[in-house]
């Protein structure tokens, strides 16, 4: 009989034929383990498993079976983000929308994304002469969208840009902003 591998969450699906008498399917999680139907087994996670296809005895002829491995890979995770290309100085910088197949969503924030800038929002202000946190109108952010990887599933990233716009009085400070041009503060 033939194996394949299949991806985390499917259901393996082996067939047998044997020339006498009908091959049935059971599975192990160790070569020498305890051969059972796949709804048995207590889990079904990313790793090695073993089929037996087993033809029992009869009065004409002998029992006989067979065992493969087969492995169980891990699943791709999938991730949709919508988020708005401007946001207002006031408003927090997160998607309108954004959900993964599975997992814990984290945001992270940077100029652009290196290893060197993967922040949390706040921490990408920039300064001005006096020390006093800004957000430029007009530079362009990035937000990047993840979810960490487990045992069964592939982790999965997605980055989306925006900018920020301010709306300036005649002195040159921004409306919106409660302390001038200290824009985000959360």
């Amino acid at each position: 009989f033939d194996t394949a591998d299949i991806v985390y969450g499917e259901t393996p699906v082996f067939t047998a034929t044997a020339k006498y008498g009908e091959a049935g399917i059971t599975f192990a999680k160790e070569k020498d383990g305890e051969y059972k139907a796949w709804d048995k087994l207590e889990n079904h996670n990313v790793g090695t498993y073993y089929v037996k296809a087993s033809v029992a005895a009869t009065d004409e002829y002998d029992g006989t079976e067979a065992a493969a491995s087969f492995a169980i890979t891990k699943a791709t995770n999938s991730l949709e983000i919508i988020m708005p290309k401007t946001i207002k100085c006031t408003d927090k910088p997160v998607p309108t929308s954004a959900t993964a197949a599975f997992g814990t969503i984290k945001y992270t924030y940077g100029k652009d994304f290196n290893e060197d800038q993967l922040w949390e929002f706040e921490t990408v202000n920039y300064k001005d002469d006096s020390g006093n946190e800004i957000v430029d109108s007009g530079f362009g952010y990035k937000i990047k969208v993840s979810v960490e990887g487990t045992d069964n599933y592939n982790g999965v990233a997605e980055v989306a840009e925006f900018t920020v716009t301010h709306h300036f009085d005649e002195n040159g400070l921004c409306k919106d902003c409660k302390k001038g041009q200290s824009c985000i503060s959360y």
